[in-house]
């Protein structure tokens, strides 16, 4: 039986191709697909949620105070009207769109291995409008008090959204590639979300 090398948290497996459903990171685990990754992404939000919870009551008044889009490891805003099952669905969606327009870390590792030497231009990241506009989309399906809301309530609520996904696929992603260079890279498409480029 032939086998691949991948790479996971920092270790290299050898891994039969036989049990690679996809020819991604997805069938690292022990369910390969969309439901292995959902119920990794379930697992951390979960795990972000019990953190959240700790952190605010031993800071009081002061977790109170902070903005909720600002980054803070380890913790998602608080969407008291999402589940988590809902919230690592879209998570895991918004990510399947970025990654089908090639802005996502597999597509910038293929970008920079297959640019000539000296010629590597920068990587762009998927346009926060582009974002956006997927995730209204996703949440107009899914969420009546979504469509029931005002226009300003839901640009608030996208931006959570967006911004908790992409944390949470980030998390994810620790977990599947354990490499400095994929922190600094969800760090800056975090960045990129956040001052919604």
């Amino acid at each position: 039986m032939k086998k691949v090398l991948v790479l996971f948290a920092g270790l290299i497996l050898s891994v039969p191709v036989a049990q690679a459903k996809e020819s991604s990171i997805y069938s690292i685990f022990g369910e390969a697909g969309q439901n292995g990754v959902l119920k990794q992404l379930t697992a951390i939000s979960k795990a972000a949620e019990r953190e959240t919870k700790r952190k605010s009551q031993s800071q009081g008044e002061k977790a109170a105070a902070e903005c909720p889009s600002s980054v803070r490891s380890g913790q998602l805003t608080e969407q008291a009207e999402v589940s988590t099952e809902v919230r690592c669905q879209f998570a895991y969606a918004l990510h399947r769109f970025v990654a089908g327009k090639a802005r996502d870390y597999d597509s910038a590792l293929v970008s920079s291995s297959n640019s000539a030497p000296g010629t590597k231009k920068p990587f762009a990241y998927l346009p926060y409008l582009e974002q956006e506009d997927f995730a209204s989309s996703w949440w107009a399906k899914r969420s009546k008090s979504y469509r029931e809301s005002g226009a300003g309530e839901k640009k608030q609520f996208l931006h959570r959204a967006i911004v908790d996904a992409t944390r949470l696929y980030g998390w994810y992603g620790e977990r599947v590639y354990g490499t400095a260079a994929y922190v600094v890279w969800e760090e800056a498409a975090l960045r990129a979300v956040l001052k919604k480029q």
